[in-house]
């Protein structure tokens, strides 16, 4: 929502969970993730701020409540949104690109945030971002100028590596994703 506000909502019946809002409500959400578990959402805004709540549902009948935050990464890009992000399969990494075109990886336990250097940012945003099924370093990466680079990442010493790299002929948001089946392939549009 351009206020901020994340809603958790059931599907069956529309019933209204958790709600949230940033303190100073003056920040835009551009995107949304579960992580695995459904335990914990991460959204990421037009600060460059990614903010991790805790879903946890309590005992008993769903009631409104407010979702708790449990984790604010500033990630160095201030005035650069964060407009697409993913958990690795385990949650203990996020992913996220920002409106800028860079790509940071971060440690949820530790909140260290690093560069993912095989994605050079050229001022295009980063659209999409997915992880390989069963390949927890293998990622995918489009920007909004059409371009789809998979790379690998190395979480313990945070180097990157760019696996393949290509521009597609048109000029516009690139949308790709991994098969859930054949990790190898990957379907673009």
């Amino acid at each position: 929502a351009a206020d901020g506000t994340v809603i958790l909502w059931a599907a069956d019946g529309m019933q209204h969970l958790r709600r949230w809002q940033p303190s100073d409500g003056a920040v835009g959400c551009c995107c949304v993730a579960f992580a695995p578990s459904g335990r914990s959402l991460a959204a990421g805004y037009s600060d460059g701020v990614l903010r991790q709540m805790d879903l946890s549902i309590r005992s008993g009948p769903p009631t409104v409540s407010d979702a708790v935050l449990t984790h604010s990464f500033g990630l160095g890009v201030a005035g650069h949104a964060v407009t697409t992000l993913a958990y690795t399969g385990g949650a203990e990494y996020m992913f996220c690109g920002t409106e800028d075109g860079a790509v940071k990886c971060i440690n949820v336990a530790s909140g260290q945030v690093r560069e993912v250097s095989a994605i050079t940012p050229e001022g295009f945003g980063v659209c999409s971002l997915q992880c390989a099924p069963d390949q927890s370093d293998t990622w995918l990466a489009t920007t909004s100028d059409g371009n789809l680079a998979v790379f690998r990442f190395d979480m313990t010493s945070g180097r990157s590596e760019l696996v393949v790299r290509h521009a597609f002929p048109h000029s516009g948001t690139l949308l790709a994703a991994f098969s859930p089946s054949q990790p190898s392939c990957v379907v673009c549009c």
